[in-house]
């Protein structure tokens, strides 16, 4: 069976085999895929399977690995560079390590359609990955209420809160370390992240609720992206 699918990108591709290709992709209808690409190393794919291209993506199989046939470009590849460039590979990770293969995500797909043109175009990049984690959590079933804490009563603006993934915000201790404002929790509530101490705290809190569903292998993008600031 040979699929047709429009508004593909890539995540990811590395060396398989002597000649061929093994590229992860993203795609609407379909999620993540993972697929060879044979004979993927020669000059007739070299620029098209790179990431941050739409392409439009022919393959087949059933199983899980699936072949590649053909990849067309869609549109021009959104060009990234600097701290929008390790922000995409960041995102890029994020969906290869967290989301299962062959499972639509049509609402994280946008949003990630979103962060790319976001990214691209210069905006603010804190933000657009903020939104972009919180569609992620919420696809994979770990919605953040930030009205409530996990007893149901309401955020209180002048209170701190700690952060449990599988409880929610609880009134802080005095041993615990990390600490979010009830005002900030409240802000990220209506998807407002124009102080910049809410985004502090918001990268905070996502980092707390990626930590325990990445585990302890660490984020090669995140690796980069301090190499990068201390050169």
């Amino acid at each position: 069976m040979t699929e047709q699918v429009k508004a593909v990108y890539v995540l990811h591709t590395r060396d398989y085999r002597e000649t061929s290709l093994l590229i992860n992709l993203f795609s609407r209808e379909h999620g993540r895929i993972d697929a060879v690409l044979n004979g993927g190393k020669g000059k007739k794919w070299r620029g098209v399977a790179r990431e941050f291209s739409p392409l439009f993506a022919f393959w087949n199989g059933r199983g899980e690995l699936k072949t590649l046939t053909q990849l067309e470009q869609a549109s021009m590849p959104h060009s990234l560079t600097g701290d929008a460039l390790l922000s995409g590979l960041y995102v890029n990770e994020l969906i290869q390590r967290l989301l299962p293969v062959n499972e639509p995500h049509p609402d994280l797909f946008d949003q990630y359609c979103v962060c790319l043109d976001g990214l691209a175009g210069g905006t603010d990049v804190q933000a657009e990955l903020r939104r972009f984690e919180w569609q992620l959590l919420t696809e994979l079933g770990y919605q953040l209420d930030c009205h409530r804490d996990a007893f149901q009563n309401p955020i209180e603006p002048s209170v701190e809160y700690s952060f449990h993934i599988n409880q929610g915000f609880v009134a802080s201790g005095v041993d615990d370390q990390v600490r979010f404002l009830g005002s900030h929790i409240l802000a990220l509530a209506e998807n407002n992240l124009t102080n910049k101490d809410v985004r502090r705290s918001a990268k905070i809190l996502m980092r707390e609720a990626l930590a325990p569903l990445l585990g302890n292998k660490p984020l090669k993008s995140r690796a980069l992206f301090k190499r990068d600031k201390t050169e």
